[in-house]
């Protein structure tokens, strides 16, 4: 999913009776880290990263030590009581990316919820609601993203069900029943405020937070 976000939400919003999908947050980071959505929460560069080309547009490129995002901890990012939920971004990950490389997280835990790569040398996908998760370890998996090329990665969760997509295929789900936690922790886009060294190394794009579990046709699109 790249700048169509808008379109396919308001689609969604005005077509779609059975899905409810709300776009919390929108990071196109088209030269800064302004939050395109409504009642905006613009994250903070912290350590100078940079903008290069990306995906579409321009990308932010992190250098896996000293640069991420702050996007603070404002009401709308807490989704707090919520049941669904739908985090997505394009990520370029190079292959000597931290262990727990970070691409969105509130947190760590029991509380809140993480998208995030896990182990180094073969960089799979875990992805975290509370404390439940869903990931998969060693080489050859389908979700294995250390081969530092654009993928497009989206958890979603529908108050019963994790599932993670990579490319637009589903590659993992596993079951988890609970309402979305609270926490004080700071919304991060490249680290993890409640454990800073877990940071991205390589480039992040068009990093969405949707109030509502996309499709696989809607994610996809």
């Amino acid at each position: 999913m790249c700048k169509k976000l808008f379109f396919l939400l308001a689609l969604l919003l005005l077509f779609s009776f059975n899905v409810r999908a709300e776009l919390i947050a929108y990071y196109p980071f088209d030269g800064d880290a302004t939050d395109a959505a409504a009642n905006p929460a613009d994250g903070t560069l912290v350590g100078g990263p940079t903008f290069e080309a990306g995906k579409f547009g321009d990308a932010i490129k992190l250098d896996g030590s000293t640069q991420w995002v702050n996007c603070g901890n404002p009401d709308k990012l807490k989704l707090t009581g919520g049941t669904t939920v739908t985090i997505m971004c394009w990520a370029q990950c190079d292959s000597d990316a931290p262990n727990y490389a970070s691409m969105v997280t509130k947190g760590i835990g029991s509380e809140g919820y993480r998208l995030f790569g896990w182990t180094p040398g073969d960089r799979v996908i875990h992805w975290g609601v509370n404390g439940s998760y869903i990931r998969d370890d060693g080489a050859g998996s389908p979700n294995n993203l250390d081969d530092a090329a654009w993928h497009h990665v989206a958890g979603t969760y529908d108050g019963a069900t994790l599932i993670l997509y990579i490319d637009g295929q589903e590659v993992l789900s596993g079951a988890a029943a609970e309402v979305i936690a609270d926490n004080a922790n700071e919304v991060w886009i490249g680290n993890n405020s409640n454990s800073t060294a877990r940071q991205w190394k390589g480039m992040l794009d068009e990093v969405a937070i949707i109030d509502g579990d996309l499709t696989q046709q809607q994610i996809e699109d």
